[in-house]
């Protein structure tokens, strides 16, 4: 039967994977479904329940039929942070998923962002709540469905609602929970938060809190018998995802550094004391340490929108010849003139910025003369420029190494522009699903195969590529010059 196996589930909000892993941490078998939302209104993404249950348990499955005849340790999962699932008292989904890509709580989220409340809750939470987080979420279900907020008894984030279903267990995870739940310096639930968002009737709804390696259930047999997988197969209590992701390229100590390049833009740095500032400051992996977090719904999810809707013929032929969505990526700049200050900018904001107004996407200084390969490094470019703008924000040393992660991460291209940009040098992850890879170790923690996630990340991470700054590296760095001037000359037209 060979060695044990890990599962780990790592729910995006445009795929879904079920990665099976060895204790080496070589991936063994990998299975993917599309993540299905719905946009019913202008600002509003949402999962329908039942769709995502059913997605959870088809890729499982599919997973298992892989990996038929192999014995398992544990599963579990993590999952895209922030949005919000509710519940009434029998665990049954009161309304659709709230999704991170959600705008429609804007108001509530300015609200919070404006004195007096924001020392408040900086003070109380070491965070301001972003516009999709679960604060601003409530609020809005308060205010705009009263009879689905009447009924709340439990309040759950995305992966916690498929760990339910695997379980048939309530609960949540601390990196999870702290988003905006828990007292910055005892990193445990806080009634005050709950009046500070106007929704105290709601400190009831958090269910238990577990760590992230924590055994969380058994797979209960409905779920068994959806997936193929066996009967009260070890669940652990998981993490959200961008932790997963840290983890799973090595960053777990104070003073790690890592950037993931996924549906987010999203930058970590570990402490052991908490630090406030403009980002936000949430529980780590196990209690005494933080994660120092700054994050926008802007990085490579621009991408796949310029190929879905821009570059349609490229995208087509590059998964009809098997190599995925971003197949193109590989071939596209042959022959492209190298970057200038001539060459074009974008502003990766579709689904959001890291900006106080509401920015939007654009690309600006494109010419007659500039071609489709220019509009495409110009969205990469952006993609980078962004995440620096981000790292700024955030108290890092100069000796710490950012360990990079992402599916754009691996086009090299890309990872010379992210070295340049940041003037030091950067780790690209040799893990091809590091988020998946983070919660299999969990999932083996868990099932008494390693004593912590130390001993974990010591037999299953490996280095990653080191990319050290350029010769354009003056260059980036005069074009991110620009870029914040960009955005601070854009700032009083977006406010209008």
């Amino acid at each position: 039967m060979g060695e044990p196996l890990a599962i780990g589930l790592d729910i995006g909000l445009s795929t879904t994977k079920a990665v099976a892993f060895d204790t080496s941490g070589a991936v063994i078998a990998t299975a993917v479904r599309d993540s299905v939302n719905t946009q019913p209104k202008q600002r509003w993404v949402e999962r329908e329940p039942e769709t995502f249950k059913q997605m959870i348990f088809e890729v499982l499955a599919d997973l298992a039929a892989q990996t038929a005849g192999r014995e398992f340790a544990g599963i579990s999962q993590a999952a895209h942070g922030d949005g919000v699932w509710v519940l009434d008292g029998a665990g049954k989904p009161l309304r659709p998923g709230i999704l991170s890509l959600d705008s429609r709580a804007r108001r509530f989220a300015a609200e919070f962002a404006a004195e007096p409340l924001r020392s408040k809750l900086i003070s109380a939470i070491g965070q301001l709540p972003m516009v999709s987080s679960a604060g601003p979420e409530l609020r809005w279900i308060k205010e705009n469905e009263p009879a689905v907020y009447a009924q709340i008894a439990y309040v759950l984030f995305p992966k916690d609602m498929a760990r339910l279903w695997l379980t048939g267990d309530v609960a949540q995870d601390y990196t999870e929970v702290s988003s905006g739940f828990t007292d910055l310096q005892t990193q445990e639930v806080s009634a005050e938060v709950f009046e500070l968002y106007g929704i105290p009737e709601l400190s009831h709804a958090v269910p238990k809190v577990l760590r992230s390696t924590a055994l969380a259930g058994g797979l209960t047999p409905e779920a068994a018998a959806a997936t193929g997988l066996p009967v009260g197969l070890p669940v652990a209590a998981g993490l959200h995802d961008v932790v997963a992701g840290s983890v799973g390229v090595g960053a777990i100590h104070s003073g790690d550094v890592s950037v993931v390049a996924g549906s987010y833009c999203v930058n970590q740095y570990i402490t052991d004391t908490p630090v406030t500032g403009d980002w936000m400051t949430r529980s780590f992996i196990r209690k005494g340490l933080w994660n120092s977090i700054t994050a926008s719904p802007s990085s490579s999810t621009n991408m796949d929108w310029f190929g879905r809707v821009l570059l349609p013929d490229l995208v087509e032929s590059s998964r009809a010849a098997g190599r995925g969505s971003f197949g193109f990526l590989d071939t596209i700049f042959d022959g492209l003139e190298p970057l200038s200050e001539a060459s074009p900018y974008y502003l990766p904001f579709l689904y959001g910025s890291p900006l106080p107004v509401d920015a939007s996407a654009g690309i600006l200084g494109l010419r007659s003369w500039h071609t489709r390969a220019d509009t495409v490094r110009a969205v990469f470019e952006g993609i980078a420029l962004n995440h620096r703008h981000h790292l700024d924000k955030l108290p890092i040393p100069d000796a710490a190494l950012p360990r990079i992660m992402g599916g754009i991460s691996r086009n090299p291209i890309w990872g010379q522009m992210m070295a340049d940009l940041l003037g030091r040098e950067v780790e690209i992850s040799s893990a091809a699903e590091p988020g998946a890879l983070g919660v299999a170790m969990a999932a083996f923690v868990a099932g008494g195969f390693f004593a912590d996630l130390d001993e974990a990340v010591s037999q299953m991470v490996r280095p990653g590529r080191r990319v050290a700054p350029g010769p354009d590296a003056d260059l980036m760095e005069a074009r991110y010059a620009r870029y914040v001037a960009l955005l601070e000359g854009l700032t009083n037209w977006w406010d209008m």
